[in-house]
């Protein structure tokens, strides 16, 4: 009776240690792989490094401009997160108060998520062009707004429904406009699904590739992604500082999940709950 409770998790075990390695193993593959050169690399690239070549992360950062890349990234992952999540919460608290119009409203926007992204590529770029923004970082600031807004909305909507009417009728009949109800009464009540659906915004812009890569073609204003895709080229290729710069451009994400990992799980869980 003392091991059949044991022997039964068996294969949840197992489970949980597959899923472990195949998340784990490429990253530690990665982080081993950025201290070797480039021809240890290619020759031997499961074995521990014979020298530790902390050179790769100076090349990375002088030679791949990693410095101006990561700024970049940083820029315009911050401002869109900032943007969509303000436009996010007042089209949550406006459908959440309004009637049947106003949820056919969030039907449609957050219809938006079930679109493949590549298929809005020729729309995107079109538009750029339209406004002149190509190869400017507010090319991508609009990009990765419009493109997570359906993702947020749908995340923070669940949040401020659960507020309850008399908290905003309350403050209504003590003189309180609408920013003040929105900026002090609502905004601290719903940060747990803000928190999770910034996290969700910063990934998707820190991470995202190809609409950088199609809107910008300056070096000033490329972001890490692409950054990090020109240390290959048609006839060369140095893996051992693309190692480096992957490591890099990991790191902020793991710090902000640190950093916000209570508030993320907090909202998850209760999102569920709120449905």
């Amino acid at each position: 009776m003392k091991w059949s409770r044991p022997v039964a998790k068996l294969p949840v075990y197992a489970v949980i240690a597959f899923f472990f390695c195949v998340t784990i193993l490429p990253i530690l593959w990665i982080v081993v792989g950025s201290f070797k050169s480039s021809a240890e690399l290619m020759s031997s690239p499961f074995s521990l490094p014979e020298r530790w070549h902390w050179a790769n992360y100076e090349k990375a950062y002088v030679t791949g401009q990693l410095g101006q890349l990561f700024v970049n990234s940083v820029f315009v992952s911050l401002l869109s997160v900032a943007v969509c999540l303000w436009f996010a919460t007042m089209a949550a608290y406006a459908v959440s108060r309004g009637g049947k119009w106003a949820s056919a409203v969030y039907v449609v926007m957050t219809a938006g998520i079930f679109l493949p992204i590549n298929s809005l590529m020729v729309p995107y770029y079109l538009i750029a062009s339209h406004f002149e923004l190509l190869n400017t970082r507010w090319a991508l600031i609009t990009t990765y707004t419009a493109m997570g807004l359906p993702l947020t909305l749908l995340l923070v909507y669940g949040f401020v429904r659960s507020v309850p009417k008399e908290i905003m009728e309350s403050a209504h009949m003590d003189g309180a406009g609408f920013y003040y109800t929105y900026g002090r009464i609502l905004i601290p009540l719903i940060r747990p699904g803000m928190a999770t659906a910034a996290i969700f915004q910063f990934l998707l812009c820190w991470n995202e590739f190809l609409y950088a890569l199609l809107l910008t073609s300056d070096q000033k204003v490329r972001t890490l992604q692409v950054g990090i895709s020109m240390f290959k080229s048609q006839f060369n290729a140095d893996f051992a500082a693309m190692f480096a710069a992957i490591v890099v451009s990991v790191i902020p994400i793991i710090i902000i999940f640190l950093l916000l990992q209570k508030q993320v799980i907090q909202g998850l869980t209760s999102g569920a709950l709120k449905g």
